[in-house]
């Protein structure tokens, strides 16, 4: 799966149909892609396109979920149908093309003056809208830990065979209307154990967190950081401990402004380390920052208004 992990690919894909703003509309596989890489903010490493979403959706664990989206009549469907649907439409001398349609569970796809797939451009309007902070989507944990665990499947392993709804046939029609459970995890093929790569142990995570030759990997450096921090924020002048030369006549110098200030970053900084150590790699370190931003905001710390300054302080605080 050119290296995502399929149930991360999956489970993404689940969230954004869970989404109420996506429902209504025939969106092909790659406008799905491109919706969720958008509006769940993913990070390059995590993108995917629609051959993607179409190669992990035919592998055989999922036959169960295709099953359930490509029912015969979708005029009538059982009340706990996961309101997910497939199809596809073929243009003269083209290729095939893969659609889906996402709406509340137990209900149908709205009905349609002409054919369906002479809707399937109206999705393009989720991507030409400016993303904001109110519009943004969040992965739910279960995606992320699959993100972590499935990064950089191994090369050359082995994988399944995927099927295609032609292979399905008859059987993609659910038998009695009765939806067919999910198959419970242990009867699923799960997701690739984690391979030897892992990101906290990679160059760039080891530079960009500034980790000490004494410490195992990025992520080790993160905590170290994180307590020190909280060491600095325990203590009524504990901000001195952020103070690379702690003169005693340069400590008492310091305006009430610098030291509100010191305590500023001391805030951010961990919301961002804590950040890191939960989103990333999914997310960027920048990404983690903006966050952070707006959290603190939302509690009523304006200091700063552009996460970029929390990646300066950052990059003064590491070189202590």
């Amino acid at each position: 799966m050119d290296k995502i992990c399929p149930d991360f690919i999956i489970s993404s894909f689940k969230d954004a149909c869970a989404v109420e703003k996506f429902h209504g509309k025939w969106m092909t596989a790659d406008t799905w892609a491109k919706v969720i890489a958008r509006y769940f903010k993913l990070s390059d490493s995590f993108k995917f396109n629609g051959n993607q979403l179409i190669r992990a959706l035919g592998l055989k664990h999922y036959a169960l979920l295709n099953a359930e989206m490509t029912v015969t009549d979708r005029r009538k469907v059982p009340k706990d149908h996961i309101g997910i649907f497939r199809d596809m439409f073929r243009q003269h001398g083209k290729q095939r093309v893969h659609c889906f349609y996402a709406g509340p569970k137990g209900s149908s796809p709205k009905e349609t003056e002409t054919p369906w797939f002479n809707y399937i451009n109206d999705g393009n309007d989720f991507l030409d809208k400016i993303i904001t902070r109110s519009n943004t989507q969040e992965l739910t944990n279960k995606t992320i830990s699959l993100s972590v665990a499935g990064l950089m499947a191994s090369e050359g392993k082995k994988r399944s065979e995927p099927i295609t709804i032609e292979q399905l046939g008859e059987h993609s029609i659910i038998a009695s209307a009765k939806v067919v459970p999910d198959l419970p995890s242990s009867l699923a093929n799960p997701c690739p154990p984690p391979p030897p790569f892992r990101y906290w142990d990679s160059t760039e995570a080891k530079v960009l967190f500034n980790a000490r030759e004494n410490e195992a990997d990025a992520l080790e450096a993160i905590e170290n950081q994180l307590k020190l921090l909280r060491s600095a924020n325990d203590a009524p002048n504990g901000h001195v401990l952020l103070i690379e030369e702690q003169d005693d006549e340069l400590l008492e110098k310091m305006s009430e402004h610098q030291k509100w200030i010191t305590r500023q970053k001391i805030l951010f900084l961990t919301c961002a380390l804590n950040n890191a150590k939960m989103l990333m790699p999914i997310k960027t370190w920048g990404d983690c920052c903006k966050e952070a931003m707006e959290t603190a905001i939302s509690f009523g710390f304006s200091g700063i208004k552009n996460p970029r300054t929390i990646q300066r302080w950052y990059q003064e605080f590491r070189q202590k």
